[in-house]
């Protein structure tokens, strides 16, 4: 009875460890996913006043989103494009926002008139508390318009990418 025993105890014990492992394999590449933070990028204000930098405030808005998923594909993940974050500012809540699209972070943008050039300030603010995390400043004079686009978002890409953490698993 007991030879008989011990192989059926050695293949449950086989059987439990391999399902254990692939159990803990299966929890780890799920953990990395549910924490990757979630970044909704919101439509940047055009406040100049000018509608002919309505498309600047667009094309700017579409370059940061391209930069930031190029760069924290593995990191984080980008929302750029959900009607919700087309609408104007003053119809905006940035808690309805961030609930809506699970975000952890939204990003808000504007651009505006100082002296005979235009600045462009972007806001990373964690949710749901809207802890400004980091601020953008960009100022550039009005005929470098599209020059000034892309070095402002790439400057924003860059310092927010820096600072757009994972999130804690809940408990912790």
């Amino acid at each position: 009875m007991r030879s008989s025993t011990l192989p059926v105890a050695a293949a449950l014990f086989l059987l439990v460890s391999m399902a254990g492992l692939g159990l803990l394999r299966h929890l780890r590449r799920t953990r990395a996913v549910l924490h990757s933070p979630i970044v909704a990028i919101l439509r940047f204000d055009n406040e100049t006043g000018d509608p002919s930098l309505d498309r600047f405030s667009d094309t700017l808005t579409d370059d940061v989103i391209t930069r930031l998923a190029a760069s924290g594909a593995e990191k984080y993940k980008i929302i750029g494009n959900s009607e919700v974050l087309r609408v104007p500012r003053e119809q905006r809540n940035l808690t309805d926002i961030a609930t809506a699209l699970h975000a952890n972070y939204v990003i808000l943008g504007q651009v505006q008139t100082v002296g005979s050039g235009t600045r462009v300030l972007a806001h990373l603010i964690r949710m749901p508390d809207q802890t400004h995390v980091w601020v953008v400043r960009r100022e550039s004079a009005r005929s470098d318009v599209r020059d000034a686009e892309s070095a402002a978002a790439a400057a924003i890409a860059e310092e927010f990418s820096l600072r757009i953490v994972p999130t804690q698993p809940s408990g912790s």
